[in-house]
């Protein structure tokens, strides 16, 4: 993960204790009213039966570690691999980065070419219980006393499959599919559009995908597809860097209003301690979001 002490000395200047104080305490009741009204009480009294305080320790945090993810894409290949050795043929492609705008890219985990379409794989290697719904922003991955916030990995996707199809110039049928660590336990609402699963589930899931699709691609345009992909597979660690960069960059921008996104501390509260981004509009725009 990069720096961002330079960038927050760029805006000491401008925001006193007084601001830091008041913005932090809006935080942590922001957060947890958040929580609370995204979230019904059966996910915590569910998570409270299934889940005692020794396993929940047991689990790993995994934040944005880029060794945890490349393992969890490791484990879902092999998945791939043995998919293919039990009768259910295609390509598996990983790590593609597909051109969007204004000279930008998208990173795909994994596609898996079939002739009954695309599947086009988002890897999260998380542990804990996941609470999400398709119609939310972010996702709360929720581990004993910890809460982390990420991008709902549905409309990651989606725009991993929008991409796609505009590249491709193509109506073949692209399947959704989010693949998490089987030490997760998911709570998931409104998942219509999308599979997700744990990984030791991915055989289960593409065979009932296979038996409920008709044939889309033949044997040659398989092939081509693959040959058209593997143009945009980067091996070059200054390009992958370079991306990471950029992804960076987008974290700063505060979506609500344009402003830059700074880090701050929470200083109370559940979250005490706690790094998050917080816009430099507050308090005419309360944004924030996890690191």
């Amino acid at each position: 993960m990069c720096c961002y002490d330079d960038y927050d000395d760029d805006f000491d200047d401008y925001f006193d204790d007084d601001f830091d104080d008041d913005f932090d305490d809006d935080f942590d009741d922001d957060f947890d009213d958040d929580f609370d009204d995204d979230f019904d009480d059966d996910f915590d009294d569910d998570f409270d039966d299934d889940f005692d305080e020794d396993f929940q320790k047991a689990f790993v945090l995994c934040e944005s570690s880029e060794e945890i993810g490349k393992y969890g894409e490791d484990l879902n290949e092999e998945q791939l691999y043995s998919v293919n050795s039990l009768g259910y043929s295609g390509i598996a492609l990983r790590n593609i980065y597909i051109p969007t705008h204004n000279n930008d890219m998208t990173e795909i985990d994994h596609i898996y070419i079939t002739k009954k379409g695309i599947f086009v794989i988002e890897s999260k290697n998380y542990s804990g219980l996941i609470l999400g719904d398709s119609l939310q922003q972010e996702w709360i991955q929720y581990l004993t006393s910890q809460k982390h916030r990420f991008y709902n990995p549905i409309k990651q996707n989606s725009s991993h499959i929008f991409w796609l199809r505009k590249l491709l110039k193509s109506d073949v049928p692209m399947f959704s599919l989010i693949v998490f660590s089987e030490r997760c336990k998911l709570q998931i609402k409104n998942t219509s559009n999308s599979y997700v699963f744990k990984r030791e589930q991915i055989l289960d899931v593409i065979s009932k995908i296979w038996k409920q699709s008709k044939d889309a691609l033949s044997s040659a345009e398989i092939d081509k597809t693959n040959a058209d992909l593997n143009k945009y597979k980067i091996t070059s660690d200054e390009a992958k860097k370079e991306h990471i960069k950029r992804i960076e960059q987008r974290k700063r921008i505060c979506p609500n209003c344009g402003a830059k996104l700074i880090i701050r501390t929470a200083k109370r509260g559940y979250n005490i301690g706690h790094k998050f981004y917080g816009c430099s509009n507050y308090p005419n725009c309360k944004y924030t979001k996890s690191i």
